[in-house]
């Protein structure tokens, strides 16, 4: 399947999900904030924490789903080698590459744990290099391609702190387009049922 079918069926699947959640009785509905960060294959770093907005609605006892926005940022790090009259010269550089990332899960709810799983979709925003002091200015980056699919997998407990409130434990398992580039996480969200 090429990117724009399976694009198109997300979206066909997220309205479908949304337009039923207005028809049908819902148990609840959440709105909240989520961070989140890599445990493997990078290590934890509050550089790497990615924030997003997210969106939940449950349809029945056991099955809702949730979508949201998220913002991250990937780093790429580039030896810059040369040889002039003087020698040879390597100088290191880091590129930061933005991402916004849209999730679209079919969540599973129980008493002691939930379970989320679906395609996430990775948009590419554009880049930036880091300051890291390297005499090496780069002048283009080029990303392709510029939208990638890739799947996202959660276990997660909902604590209630009030009736309204809730906090959301993760842990997290998702790849963008291939299985090497898996990755585990653990994030948290604060929910706000209405």
């Amino acid at each position: 399947m090429n990117l724009k079918v399976l694009t198109t069926i997300a979206f066909v699947l997220m309205f479908s999900f949304f337009t039923s959640s207005m028809t049908y009785a819902q148990k609840q509905t959440l709105i909240g904030l989520n961070l989140n960060s890599n445990i493997y294959p990078a290590e934890i770093s509050l550089n790497r924490v990615n924030i997003g907005a997210t969106f939940e609605t449950q349809l029945g006892k056991h099955s809702g789903g949730e979508t949201g926005i998220y913002y991250h940022s990937k780093y790429s790090t580039n030896i810059t080698s040369y040889t002039d009259a003087s020698g040879s010269h390597s100088y290191s550089s880091t590129v930061a590459r933005r991402y916004l990332t849209v999730p679209v899960l079919y969540k599973y709810y129980s008493k002691r744990i939930n379970f989320s799983v679906g395609p996430s979709f990775d948009f590419y925003l554009g880049w930036k290099q880091k300051e890291d002091r390297s005499p090496v200015q780069i002048q283009s980056f080029t990303v392709n391609p510029k939208v990638r699919i890739g799947f996202l997998t959660k276990v997660s407990r909902s604590i209630p702190v009030s009736e309204k409130f809730i906090i959301e434990p993760e842990l997290r398992f998702g790849s963008v387009q291939t299985i090497d580039q898996a990755n585990v996480g653990l994030g948290i969200a604060g929910k706000y049922r209405f």
